[in-house]
């Protein structure tokens, strides 16, 4: 379980990188990505727009050990 005070400084920091013009790294992108389908209790996911590039893709099958299909 993430603590409150962990999932504030998550959320400022995503918002300010994306005030600045940058891209939230992958590994927090994925570990919300995670967070929210472990919470969600359902076991199937459509994620539109995720991965957006290769590094993306890689992280999230080490992030993510479940079968999967990915369709692009």
């Amino acid at each position: 379980m993430v603590s409150e005070s962990l999932k504030i400084a998550c959320r400022l920091m995503i918002q300010n990188m994306i005030k600045e013009g940058k891209i939230v790294p992958s590994e927090v992108t994925i570990k919300l990505l995670e967070n929210a389908m472990l919470s969600s209790g359902n076991d199937k996911f459509l994620i539109d727009g995720f991965p957006r590039n290769e590094e993306n893709r890689a992280n999230f099958e080490l992030v993510v050990s479940t079968n999967r299909i990915f369709v692009g």
